[in-house]
C-alpha cells in the first residue's frame, strides 16, 4: 500500500509538530512493507516543521506544491511549473488593476517570492524574497494569492492567463494558481504507478479541498475529523483531528491490527 499524507491540518498538529506516535506508526508501516509519501501544497523546503529526533525521511516519495513537483526515493519524478510568461501574465494583470494585492510564488529551490510579509499570514514561512524583474522570468511550482474586499474570486479567476487553473483554499482565504491539469491526486497516481502500485492501493488522508479529488480517487480516502464541512459531506471515511493522532490511529487499525 502506499500511505499518501497531507501535512497542514493532516499530519502535523496545529503547532506544526508530528507525534512521537505518528512517527513510530508510520515507521512500523514502512516496516512492514507499505510506502509512505507526502502530499502537500507546500514546496519541498518545509519551513516550520517540527518533529523530535534527528530528521529521518520517513518518507518514500512526495507530491508537493498540489502537484506541481513529484519526488520518488530522492529523485525528481514530475515537472509541472508555471513557466515564466504565465507567471509573469498573472502578476501583470493583476498590476493592470492598479490595487495592492499580496502574491507569492515557489520558485524551483522551494523557496518563496512574495511582493508582502508572508509571515504575517503564514508564521511558518520566515524565509522568503521579494518579488522582482528577475524572479518572474523564471518558473515557479505555483503562486499564491491572498483574496481581499477587492479582490474577490471573480476579478482574480479574470486575471489568470491560459493553461492556468485557480484553486481556493481554507474556505477561501488563499487562492493557489497552478498550472492546468495538474493536482495533488495526479501527483499521487503517478507516484503510486512508480512503486507498481494503483489508485486502489493507495490509502490518503487529507482535510482540505485540495485533498478531495486524491480522497475520492484512491482505494482508501480519509477525511480528519477537522476537516472542512464539505470534506466531511462528501468523503464517507472519517478518522479523529490531526491533535488527536487520528492518522496514527487510523492506520493502526487497519495496517497494523491495533485497536484505538
Amino acid at each position: 500500500m502506499l500511505i499518501a499524507l497531507d501535512l497542514d491540518g493532516t499530519l502535523l498538529r496545529e503547532d506544526k509538530s508530528i507525534s512521537d506516535l505518528t512517527l513510530d506508526v508510520l515507521a512500523r508501516c514502512r516496516a512492514a512493507g507499505h510506502r509512505v509519501a507526502l502530499s502537500t501544497g507546500r514546496p519541498p523546503v518545509l519551513q516550520g516543521v517540527r518533529y523530535t529526533g534527528s530528521p529521518v525521511p520517513f518518507w518514500d516519495g512526495a507530491v508537493y506544491c498540489n502537484g506541481a513537483q513529484i519526488v520518488a526515493q530522492g529523485r525528481p519524478l514530475g515537472e509541472n511549473y508555471l513557466q515564466p510568461a504565465q507567471w509573469s501574465a498573472l502578476y501583470h494583470n493583476l498590476c493592470a488593476h492598479h490595487v495592492p494585492f499580496r502574491i507569492g510564488g515557489n520558485p524551483l529551490d522551494g523557496g518563496v517570492v512574495c511582493n508582502f510579509p508572508i509571515h504575517r499570514f503564514a508564521p511558518h514561512y520566515k524565509d522568503y524574497a521579494p518579488i522582482t524583474s528577475e524572479s518572474l522570468q523564471q518558473p515557479v511550482t505555483k503562486a499564491f494569492l491572498y483574496p481581499s474586499e477587492y479582490w474577490t474570486m471573480e476579478k482574480i479567476r479574470a486575471c489568470v492567463p491560459p493553461g492556468c487553473q485557480m484553486l481556493a483554499l481554507d474556505g477561501g482565504q488563499i487562492v493557489n494558481i497552478l498550472k492546468a491539469g495538474v493536482s495533488k491526486a495526479q501527483g499521487i497516481a503517478d507516484l503510486a504507478a512508480h512503486f507498481g502500485l494503483g489508485m486502489e492501493d493507495v490509502i490518503a488522508f487529507g482535510d482540505d479541498r485540495n485533498d478531495l479529488e486524491l480522497l475520492q480517487r484512491a482505494g482508501t480516502g480519509v477525511a480528519m475529523g477537522n476537516s472542512r464541512p464539505e470534506i466531511l459531506e462528501q468523503i464517507p471515511l472519517h478518522t479523529l483531528s490531526n491533535e488527536e493522532d487520528g492518522v496514527a490511529v487510523y492506520l493502526r487499525r487497519l495496517l497494523l491490527d491495533v485497536e484505538a
